[in-house]
């Protein structure tokens, strides 16, 4: 039952933003990976995948923030890949596919693994206006590694 919650937010949310314009989320994924060693500590990471649906954007990311954890960007190693070439891109200009991987200081590791309430602020400036995004419906996937 909790999942098809999960699913109807998330699902909810994409409606919303696919409404918006130019940005529509394709997916917002909460990673939880377990080291195959004992000694090694767990992280997480936050994978959202956005499809740009405009050329001649020029969209950059001028903020993070997780407000109800009080974390900010300057906490935060963030990055976007261009799904279409594997590039890490600090710009986007054209429209397709991309990734926003977003991985938490070691310190706030614990305390994000453990957060129910997960909900991310992104601020971007899209042709010289700021615009705000907010994600607060994750599908949590837990990775094992060896």
């Amino acid at each position: 039952m909790k999942y098809v919650s999960v699913i109807i937010t998330f699902l909810t949310m994409c409606t919303i933003l696919s409404c918006k314009e130019e940005i529509l989320l394709v997916s917002a994924v909460k990673e939880i990976t377990i080291p195959g060693r004992p000694n090694q500590d767990q992280f997480v990471q936050y994978k959202i995948q956005f499809e740009v649906t405009k050329d001649d954007q020029n969209i950059k990311i001028e903020d993070i923030a997780f407000p109800q954890l009080d974390i900010k960007k300057e906490k935060l190693r963030f990055d976007i890949m261009d799904l279409s070439s594997n590039l890490i891109v600090s710009n986007i200009i054209k429209k397709g596919e991309y990734l926003l991987n977003i991985k938490p200081d070691s310190e706030f590791q614990n305390q994000m693994i453990t957060a129910k309430k997960d909900e991310i602020i992104v601020s971007i400036v899209k042709n010289n206006r700021i615009e705000q995004i907010k994600i607060s419906s994750f599908v949590e996937k837990t990775k094992r590694i060896r």
